[in-house]
């Protein structure tokens, strides 16, 4: 609820011969609509006798509005016997309720801004003092790879490349059986004794 002075509200009522009144009583109404309250539309202030009905039911969001500080009947009467000492009262309860709005999260009016009582304590910084509380291990995203999808990779050895032997640049068969003479020129033979 919007936080007015009581007594200005008088003031200016008096000041503007009722019209700020009248916007007084629209402004709060719908101030109560938005808190779920169902006060019909306030042209029905200036209709004769239909007015009381408006009244009755602008007092209902009133009892509503300030959890029942201000009862349905206490303020019907002091709107319509006395309706300018009855709005100060009224809005001295709206300001109340627009007091503890403010201890109240903005961004969400269900849950209280956290104060001294509702703070959890802080853990101790000494570790040996402090409990041990085991943890949740936390589920890896489905996107992310686990160990068991990764397949383990082995090191490869490089090609094996021909050894060679004698020239290099011709590649050998090393197989024993099978002997393959050293490209490359041919050493002389040798001279067979001469037989005498």
């Amino acid at each position: 609820m919007k936080q007015r002075n009581p007594w200005a509200v008088v003031g200016l009522s008096i000041i503007t011969f009722g019209i700020y009144g009248i916007y007084w009583f629209v402004s709060t109404k719908n101030d109560m609509n938005k808190r779920g309250e169902t006060i019909p539309t306030a042209w029905l202030i200036i209709i004769p006798f239909v007015n009381f009905y408006w009244y009755w039911k602008y007092a209902e969001g009133v009892e509503h509005v300030t959890s029942g500080k201000m009862s349905q009947i206490e303020n019907f009467l002091l709107m319509v016997l006395i309706g300018i000492i009855g709005m100060p009262i009224t809005q001295s309860a709206f300001n109340n309720v627009g007091a503890s709005d403010t201890a109240v999260s903005p961004s969400n009016p269900n849950i209280p801004i956290p104060n001294e009582t509702t703070m959890i304590p802080a853990q101790p910084a000494d570790p040996a003092t402090a409990s041990i509380t085991p943890q949740t291990p936390v589920p890896a995203p489905p996107s992310a790879p686990t160990p068991e999808t990764v397949a383990p990779t082995t090191p490869q050895a490089p090609p094996e490349s021909p050894v060679t032997v004698g020239n290099p640049g011709q590649p050998q068969d090393l197989n024993p059986d099978n002997p393959v003479p050293p490209a490359g020129p041919t050493p002389p033979p040798t001279n067979p004794p001469l037989v005498q």
